[in-house]
């Protein structure tokens, strides 16, 4: 079986319309349109290239060293400390994920991969928007999204 006779009929269909108009984009013959659909199936391409790129990243993480079978399990025991995030308490989010982070000890540098899995709403689409710095600098990204609910980070 290859990897295209695992394709949904929608995967297929959205393939094909991107087959068709990279091959026309290449002639030049593409309506504002078709332009504008081949943007989208770009953009979705690299969207979903960079959660698997992310998600491997972090199952490398916190695998240990010549453990490859546990990476998985030790992700999901770690998700299940983190709270839960309500855009009703962004500030209480905040102070608890940063208790549970550090009585785990979690490096600073992983509080961003691990807080990204738990955002909704308004953080979420924060957290999309910024640039890769502040995505990757946990109390720049923490600013940024205080500043969406128009609140300020304890000092």
């Amino acid at each position: 079986m290859t990897d295209l006779d695992r394709l949904t009929r929608d995967e297929v269909l959205v393939l094909a319309s991107y087959m068709s108009l990279e091959g026309m984009a290449s002639k030049g013959n593409f309506t504002a349109e078709q332009r504008f659909v081949l943007y989208k199936i770009r953009e979705q391409a690299r969207l979903d290239h960079a959660k698997l790129d992310h998600e491997y990243r972090m199952a490398k993480l916190y695998q240990p060293a010549g453990d490859p079978a546990s990476s998985s399990s030790m992700s999901l025991n770690f998700s299940n400390l983190i709270p839960t995030f309500s855009e009703d308490e962004v500030e209480d989010f905040f102070t608890l994920f940063e208790e549970v982070a550090g009585g785990m000890k979690w490096p600073v540098i992983q509080w961003p991969f691990l807080l990204q899995s738990t955002l909704t709403g308004k953080a979420r689409t924060t957290y999309i928007s910024v640039t890769d710095d502040i995505r990757q600098d946990y109390y720049m990204l923490k600013k940024a999204i205080l500043d969406t609910y128009q609140l300020r980070p304890e000092a």
